[in-house]
């Protein structure tokens, strides 16, 4: 099963491949590709990771811009903060796309680990839940301070 976003950025990605790096988007054209709000694009601004050309107080995005926009949702899909995904936009913008991916593949597997101990933990949960329910159900005393 997908993240929405994601395969969204997906089919945006498929959809425009054939069009060449000479595509230009306007900051609606983005947020609709993306399912996205223009907020959250001119966010990604602020934080330096889009930098549009300003024509006419209209934002630019060029294929670059939209590339880097890919790999950002990816990255927010898989639970990568902002100042991770920085990062790594930086080190590729610098050429240093090896190690963009191997800090990738890092940050990737740290929150991996994190995902398997929150899915424990609600299992856990969920399990206490079942309990509680059904020590009531059956009037077994479940609470203490009753």
């Amino acid at each position: 099963m997908g993240h929405p976003v994601q395969d969204r950025a997906a089919e945006a990605q498929d959809a425009v491949a054939s069009q060449g790096d000479s595509r230009s988007y306007s900051i609606a054209d983005l947020a609709g590709h993306f399912g996205l709000t223009m907020r959250a694009l001119r966010f990604y601004e602020e934080k330096d990771l889009l930098r549009p050309v300003r024509k006419r107080n209209r934002r630019i995005y060029t294929q670059s811009d939209f590339n880097i926009l890919t790999d950002i949702v990816r990255m927010k899909a898989v639970g990568m903060t902002i100042a991770e995904i920085r990062s790594i936009i930086d080190l590729i913008r610098s050429g240093q796309t090896a190690e963009a991916e191997a800090q990738s593949v890092q940050i990737a597997q740290r929150r991996r680990q994190e995902i398997d101990k929150q899915i424990k933990e609600l299992c856990e949960a969920a399990e206490e839940a079942d309990r509680l329910a059904g020590a009531i159900k059956a009037r077994v005393g479940w609470f203490k301070s009753a």
